[in-house]
């Protein structure tokens, strides 16, 4: 029995019920079609407040810097410290809050804070990327007088006089 091929139109012989002719190009343009038909997996992403830390504002979103008097960031959660408050009170005691480094560091540390659908592998190179990019951030800013640091001071200044 001759039939028309339903993927390329041609002619062929079968003695069943084939709808598609043998020939390779079909059989690849049929299979090409077949894998653009599969549906994809759709993940929902939590909408963020914006891309500009802190702000609701899809207008202020497009800002580069955050005012660090303006922030929305808080200095600690309900639960305690997070990664993302740490982050913030680092920059901000450095005043590295506005470099672009700090600014990549606070997205890192949000995604890390509201990490709950991530798998451990994912957050443990997030997290080295968010160390390795708070490092570049906080590079060469004052270091802030610790406690032992003014100890020693006093103990130099007695030495000496």
């Amino acid at each position: 029995m001759v039939r028309d091929c339903k993927g390329c139109g041609r002619p062929f012989d079968t003695a069943g019920k084939a709808k598609f002719c043998a020939d390779v190009g079909c059989r690849r343009e049929r299979d090409r079609v077949r894998k653009r038909r599969q549906p994809g997996v759709v993940v929902a992403i939590p909408v963020a407040k914006s891309r500009v830390l802190g702000s609701a504002d899809p207008k202020v979103a497009r800002s580069e810097t955050v005012d660090s008097e303006t922030s929305n960031f808080p200095t600690s959660s309900g639960d305690g410290p997070t990664v993302r408050s740490a982050t913030f009170e680092a920059l901000t005691s450095a005043n590295r809050l506005d470099t672009p480094a700090g600014q990549l560091a606070m997205v890192l540390a949000e995604r890390l804070s509201s990490a709950s659908s991530d798998t451990g592998s994912s957050l443990a190179a997030l997290a080295k990327q968010h160390l390795a990019v708070l490092a570049e951030a906080l590079k060469g800013a004052p270091r802030q007088k610790t406690r032992l640091d003014e100890l020693r001071e006093e103990k130099e200044r007695r030495r000496s006089g």
